[in-house]
C-alpha cells in the first residue's frame, strides 16, 4: 500500500483490523522505537502489521522497533527495514 491513497482506503474498507502504526502513535504507552516522519508514516513502509481482538482475548501492541535497519548489531537484509512488533495479550473471560 505503499505511497497510494487509494489503496489504502480500499483496504481500511475491507478489514475490520487496527493498524499498529496508528494506534501506537496515539498511545504513549506503546514504546514507540524507530523513526516515523509526517502526519501518515504507514503510507511511507512497505511493512505493515495489523491486529485485532476476539471474544475471548485481547491483543494490543506495546512496541514497535525497526529491525535490519544497518545499526550496530542489526545488519541491513533488504532495501527496507524490517518491522518487529511485541503484543499484550490477555484473556477476556
Amino acid at each position: 500500500m505503499r505511497r497510494s491513497a487509494d489503496r489504502f482506503s480500499d483496504f481500511s474498507k475491507l478489514h475490520a483490523m487496527e493498524m499498529v502504526h496508528i494506534y501506537c502513535r496515539q498511545r504513549p504507552s506503546c514504546d514507540v522505537r524507530l523513526s516515523w516522519d509526517g502526519d501518515a508514516p504507514w503510507m511511507d513502509t512497505q511493512d505493515l502489521q495489523f491486529f485485532s481482538s476476539g471474544e475471548r482475548v485481547r491483543i494490543v501492541p506495546i512496541r514497535v522497533r525497526a529491525m535490519f535497519d544497518g545499526s550496530p548489531g542489526s545488519p541491513r537484509l533488504s532495501d527496507h527495514d524490517g518491522l518487529e512488533v511485541n503484543y499484550r495479550i490477555t484473556t477476556t473471560r
